[in-house]
């Protein structure tokens, strides 16, 4: 059991010094799951699910520039409700305070799909945490204003870099 433990330690140990040798430097692409738990506005719907495209550039190794596309669904509680759907397109910031530890927020356009359409100012914030250099795991408050309304859902992702 002392042995597995100790393995397990190393591991996780190793994983985060791998994180903090190259994870914020020059250009990184990569995609992402979220599980969506609506917060705001969104009392007829239960939990919903997305996916996106992101990809960030280190101006330094405290700030990087992103910018994401995705598609995110919520589902509706019952038949007579269709499910919330968006495209959220958006341009951000990543602060580092630490290299395993990051804050950002990302603004831009969400566009509806479906029974959802229109477009609607779309902006998140949060804060991430390195798990190593190809994953990391973040929360975010995401939101999505047009006409007063602002739906909004808590977002738990999980990301991957290819690059």
């Amino acid at each position: 059991m002392k042995k597995i433990f100790f393995l397990l330690s190393f591991s996780f140990a190793t994983s985060f010094l791998f994180a903090q040798s190259d994870y914020n430097t020059g250009f990184r692409l990569g995609g992402g799951v979220t599980l969506a738990v609506p917060v705001n506005k969104l009392s007829g719907y239960s939990i919903g699910a997305g996916f996106d495209l992101l990809a960030q550039y280190a101006l330094s190794t405290k700030i990087a520039v992103t910018g994401d596309i995705g598609y995110t669904t919520i589902f509706a509680k019952n038949k007579d409700l269709a499910s919330f759907d968006i495209v959220p397109i958006r341009l951000g910031l990543r602060f580092f305070p630490s290299s395993q530890f990051y804050i950002g927020g990302k603004i831009g356009t969400g566009i509806g799909v479906g029974k959802s359409s229109g477009s609607s100012t779309a902006y998140a914030l949060g804060v991430g945490f390195i798990m190593s250099p190809k994953l990391d795991v973040s929360a975010s408050y995401e939101g999505f204003s047009k006409s007063g309304v602002s739906p909004a859902y808590l977002g738990i992702r999980l990301g991957y870099f290819f690059k």
